[in-house]
Formats: C-alpha cells, sequence, structure tokens
C-alpha cells in the first residue's frame, strides 16, 4: 500500500493510502445550510437552482462506470485524480457493458445542496479491512485506519435530450473538522473550459 498525500488544509504529509487500489466507505454525516449569500466570490456562495450547467465538449464514461472525474479542466480516472483538490464528478443514471458518451450541451440544475460524507480508506484486497470499516461507519466497531471528510456540493441535472445524465458532485477531501465545500471559482476551476456553470441572470462569456 503506497502512503503520501499532502494535505492542503494542515500543509503537512499526512499517510493517505493512494486511491488507485483504494474503495471508499461514505457515510453522509452532517449536513450544512446557509442564508442565501449572492456575493459569488464568498466561500458561502451556493449556486441557485435553475443554474445552467453546460458540457462544450463531448465526455466518455468508460464501461462499468457511472461517473467521470474532472480536475483542472480535464477528465481523469479516479487514481489520475488529487480528490484533496477541488475537483468535480459528472454521473450518469446507470452503469453500462459498453463506453456511453455525453454530447456537449445545456443542462438545468434543478437541486443544489451541501453535505459531508465520512470516508473510510480501504484496501480492495483486504475484505476484513472493509467489512470491519462498514461496521464503524454503523456505530459498531472501530478502526485505526485512514479517515477524512468528502465535502460535497450535489448538483441534479436535467435535460431532456440526455436524460441519462444525473448530477455533478462538486467537492474535496479533507481532514475532519478542517476542511471545506469548494468555492464557485474552484468549481469554475475545476471544469476549466471543459464545461461551465452559469447562474441564472448571467450572460454567456463573450455576450
Amino acid at each position: 500500500m503506497s502512503w503520501g498525500w499532502m494535505s492542503k488544509t494542515t500543509g503537512r504529509a499526512s499517510p493517505r493510502p493512494a486511491l488507485g487500489a483504494l474503495a471508499g466507505i461514505m457515510v453522509t454525516v452532517a449536513g450544512c445550510q446557509h442564508a442565501p449569500v449572492s456575493d459569488r466570490s464568498s466561500i458561502d456562495f451556493l449556486i441557485p437552482e435553475g443554474a445552467t450547467f453546460t458540457l462544450h465538449r463531448p465526455i466518455t464514461i468508460p464501461p462499468r462506470e457511472a461517473h467521470v472525474y474532472i480536475q483542472d479542466g480535464a477528465v481523469h480516472p479516479l487514481n489520475g485524480t488529487n480528490l484533496y483538490y477541488p475537483h468535480c464528478k459528472l454521473g450518469v443514471a446507470d452503469i453500462g457493458d459498453a463506453p456511453r458518451t455525453v454530447a456537449p450541451g445545456g443542462f438545468q440544475i434543478t437541486r443544489v445542496r451541501r453535505y459531508v460524507d465520512h470516508i473510510l480508506l480501504v484496501d480492495r484486497a483486504g475484505l476484513q479491512l472493509a467489512a470491519l470499516g462498514l461496521r464503524l461507519a454503523q456505530g459498531d466497531g472501530g478502526s485505526d485506519g485512514p479517515t477524512d471528510y468528502m465535502y460535497v456540493t450535489a448538483m441534479r441535472l436535467h435535460s431532456d435530450r440526455q436524460p441519462q445524465v444525473r448530477d455533478l458532485h462538486c467537492q474535496q477531501l479533507d481532514d475532519p473538522g478542517l476542511g471545506r465545500h469548494v468555492s464557485y471559482e474552484e468549481i469554475r476551476q475545476s471544469l476549466g473550459d471543459l464545461a461551465t456553470i452559469r447562474p441564472p441572470g448571467e450572460a454567456p462569456s463573450g455576450q
């Protein structure tokens, strides 16, 4: 098992398993609610329902996967994504045996919420570790394994032309109690020129 991402919050190296060989068992442990904030530069600004997500280039969903990861304007596999920095995850409704393409186009954001997932990172080959982690998640055990929180901004997507496209999660892993949700600007940077999010009333770029 390999170790070693740098924690963005603490600035110190922490023993972190490489996620290409790991599975995360997630349990939602908290939700964050704020009064509406209109300043888009604020960390508390929440993308409003009715905003538009526009994909500018096609994205291929690999076989037996239901989502792809986007970071710094490019699509990455899970083991090529630094989960401790802002990134997004575009999801479709079903897992297929063949690759599927999400075509460029617009999607309405119909629901937005923020929550925090408790992550137990376990070796895929260690079935006993996975079982132990599940018992801990259910409050029926303990583990000294690595744990972190995934700070998630979840957006439900809708398109009549591509109803299989389900949601966009923009998020980052961080230390418990020290992390935060990604900001609007960090979401835009994660998507880069691959896709854009436009709140209601905002004119498209170039207009």
